[in-house]
């Protein structure tokens, strides 16, 4: 059955990360790294009370993805979906949950007519998942917190009407930036965060099958990185070669920017200093 699908991006950096997806009755909360109070506050502003909520999917353990999912699910009763390592690792930050359900990697789970598939990723975290979610016909791959491309990602990816994919930092400015050498190194890692230069790659590869379709850069960094310089980047290969079936847009860090309706024109592709 066809149903309305919608994407709307909450925050997407290191201060939090939250994903509201809407499927026709069905409304998921993809991360849950902010305050309650705040992802509260957050979808009533797009006409959801977090009552309404089917279930909140947690990413990884990381503060920045769990901080509000405890809380939420004790105030409104609501399951919270993780891997068991994200269960087990976070376990001080969620606190007692009032239902918990082990997502394995590599698993699908249906609520509603809506499928979440879990694909892998690397991080430095204890069981970090991507989600590549179907639903109305349309898929949606969220793919943040990752240090480099791996083959659990790629299908995800490549099926993806929306792809929302991690474009962190500039490996100049981290390079050349104030973080101590340890942190360089582990944001630099196979198992820290996806730079610029390496989205653009995967989004130039992604695109030459010709499909149509939506990339959101998200959780970029507000010390390595800024919204310009990634899209620039990522814009650059795609513009040479004239793939302008892709629509790129950067994502807000600290507040709700961009929203995907599958047949309503999107807010990708503007010039960076008009993205939120």
């Amino acid at each position: 059955m066809q149903m309305q699908v919608r994407v709307s991006a909450l925050a997407s950096g290191s201060s939090g990360n939250a994903f509201l997806v809407e499927a026709g009755e069905v409304k998921l909360l993809i991360d849950a790294g902010l305050s309650g109070s705040t992802l509260e506050s957050y979808l009533r502003a797009k006409g959801v009370h977090a009552a309404d909520l089917a279930a909140i999917f947690v990413s990884h353990e990381h503060i920045d993805h769990l901080r509000g999912a405890g809380m939420l699910a004790r105030r409104y009763r609501l399951p919270v979906i993780a891997t068991e390592g994200t269960f087990r690792a976070g376990a001080w930050q969620f606190g007692s949950l009032p239902e918990r359900i082990v997502q394995h990697t590599g698993r699908e789970i249906t609520v509603g007519g809506v499928t979440v598939r879990s694909f892998a990723v690397s991080h430095d975290a204890a069981d970090t998942a991507g989600y590549w979610i179907e639903a109305g016909g349309r898929h949606i791959a969220i793919c943040t917190d990752l240090g480099c491309e791996t083959g659990t990602i790629r299908d995800a990816l490549a099926a993806a009407d929306l792809l929302v994919l991690e474009a962190n930092h500039d490996l100049q400015k981290l390079w050349k930036g104030p973080y101590p050498w340890p942190l360089k190194k582990r944001v630099a890692s196979d198992k820290g965060h996806l730079p610029n230069e390496e989205t653009a790659r995967l989004v130039s590869e992604l695109a030459r099958d010709g499909r149509t379709r939506t990339v959101w850069l998200a959780h970029l960094s507000a010390t390595n990185n800024t919204p310009a310089l990634a899209y620039d980047t990522v814009a650059g290969p795609l513009g040479r070669d004239g793939c302008a079936h892709v629509k790129l847009a950067v994502l807000a860090r600290d507040k709700p920017s961009h929203i995907w309706e599958p047949g309503v024109p999107a807010a990708g592709g503007a010039p960076p200093a008009l993205v939120p």
